[in-house]
Formats: C-alpha cells, structure tokens, sequence
C-alpha cells in the first residue's frame, strides 16, 4: 500500500473578533497577516513559517451547546449525517494513534492504520 504525504495543512479557526484575533496573532505569537477579506473584514489569514491559520468571523457560538450531551462519539456522528464520508468501521485509537476507515462519495476507501 502507499503512502500519502501531507504538506500543509490550513485550519479554520472560527473567531468573534477578526481584529483581536488578528492582534493576538501577531503580537503574541509571532505570525504574520497573509491577507483579511471584507469591508469590515470577516475573514483572515495569518502565517508563520509552514504554519498557516484561516480565522472566520462569527457571530456567536459554532456548535450547538447540547452536541457533546446527546453524541458519544461527535466525530463519526458528525460524519453518519453528512454525504461526503461514511465509515465502515468503528473510530479507535491505539495508543497515540487514531484509526478510521471511510469511504468518500467516490467510494474511494482510506488507508487504515
């Protein structure tokens, strides 16, 4: 089987103030502003060498507050109500390491550790 390499990766962080989080960003961690979007701004980047972090402006909470009450297991429910994953067997871990096995709409399986 091969193996895939990831080369960068760009998470999302959602944020309630763009600004202050673009403050802290750079200020405290050292990034830099790659660019911001909007009139106000709604939308960033920041960077810092490969390091690079999306920051989305919202209004108030990104979860429902109840989500992690009612799931045992938020990821693999998160992902038996969407369309572009389906898993085809249980989520574990082994240690340090995370297992999954996944079918995308394609039905491309994943690689399973």
């Amino acid at each position: 089987m091969g193996s895939t390499e990831i080369v960068a990766a760009e998470p999302q962080l959602f944020v309630t103030d763009l600004e202050r989080a673009l403050t802290f960003y750079v200020d405290k961690l050292g990034f830099e502003v790659t660019f911001t979007y909007g009139e106000p701004a709604f939308y960033g980047q920041v960077r810092r060498g490969g390091a690079s972090l999306n920051l989305r402006k919202v209004a108030g909470p990104v979860f429902d507050g109840n989500f992690l009450a009612t799931e045992r297991d938020p990821l693999a429910a998160r992902s038996r109500r969407t369309s572009w994953a389906r898993f085809t067997t249980s989520i574990g871990s082994r240690g340090w390491t995370s297992i999954s096995r996944c079918k995308t709409r394609s039905g491309a399986a994943s690689p399973s550790s």
